[in-house]
Formats: structure tokens, sequence, C-alpha cells
């Protein structure tokens, strides 16, 4: 039971890009199995859009609001040129966005965010966060469901990959 996060960051990324997006940052903690996932699916939206992964634009680090926010305000004070990011975890956007705003940079003028799990912080922080809704509820009840069949002797699937939803609020909207 998994949701299919490449696929997901790749579609994000790929918004982000039709939308005029063009110099986009990817922001993750630790090289978790599913960070990786997130990454390769950004890269792979760059690639298909002759966009360049740009190094400076790519951290892995803490998933913290402090570590996001000193990461993206030291790219303002070095004026590296940005105009989007995708982030493995909202609260990493959370950060990100206090950085913008500390600046007066425009969210979603000037920089767009989608973020990662429609967590609680997608939904309380100022401008709300674009998430993708990987639909940890979904798997939770399908794989319960899953379980309880097997119990009964059923037949079970052994693989299930459920795809996710972009829910758009104010950091990008389509």
């Amino acid at each position: 039971m998994y949701c299919d996060e490449e696929n997901a960051a790749y579609e994000a990324v790929s918004l982000m890009i039709k939308d005029g997006r063009k110099r986009i940052g990817y922001v993750c903690g630790p090289q978790t199995p599913n960070a990786l996932l997130k990454e390769a699916g950004f890269r792979r939206a760059l690639a298909d859009n002759n966009l360049p992964a740009i190094p400076e634009l790519i951290v892995h680090g803490r998933p913290t609001l402090e570590d996001a926010y000193a990461y993206v305000n030291q790219l303002v004070i070095d004026k590296v040129k940005f105009d989007a990011f995708f982030m493995a975890e909202d609260i990493i956007a959370v950060g990100a966005i206090k950085t913008l705003r500390h600046h007066k940079i425009k969210i979603p003028d000037d920089v767009c965010l989608i973020g990662f799990n429609n967590s609680i912080y997608s939904q309380c922080c100022s401008p709300t966060i674009t998430t993708v809704d990987n639909l940890i509820e979904t798997c939770s009840t399908t794989a319960v469901n899953i379980l309880l069949d097997l119990f009964e002797g059923k037949q079970a699937p052994t693989r299930v990959a459920l795809n996710s939803n972009l829910v758009v609020r104010e950091t990008f909207t389509v």
C-alpha cells in the first residue's frame, strides 16, 4: 500500500513549469526512500521540459521550519534567482514562506510553492499552502481492509498504488 510519490512530485512540478516557472528548487529532509522518490519525480519533470536541475536550489537537510527558513534566507541573501519551490514536506514550506514574507517576496506572484502531505501546517499558515495530498487516511483504511480480508482467508492484492491529489490553496493556483 503506497502513494505514488514520484509521480505526484512529477505532476506538481510539471504544473509549476506549465505556469512558466523555470528556476525551481527542491527542499527535503534526509534522503529517505520517499524523499528520493519525490526528488526523482522533481528531476524527471525538469528533464522532460528541458530545464536544468540547479544544484544550489536542491537541498537535503533537516525537515524543520527553522532549517527551511535558514536555507531560503541564504538564497535570498546570496541573490540566487528562483521562482518556485517544491517542498518534500509542508513544514518545510512553512519555513520558506516565513523567509519570503520577511523579504517582502510575493507569494505566489514572485515565487510559488507546493508542499507535500496536506498536513495541518498547510492550512494554518498564511498564505495557505498548495500541497500534494498523499491520501494517508485512504492508505490506512485500505491497508486495514486488506488485512481483514487476509484474516478471513480472502484473496488480497499484494501491492496497491494510490494516486495523490493536489490541494490547491494560496501558494500556487492552477
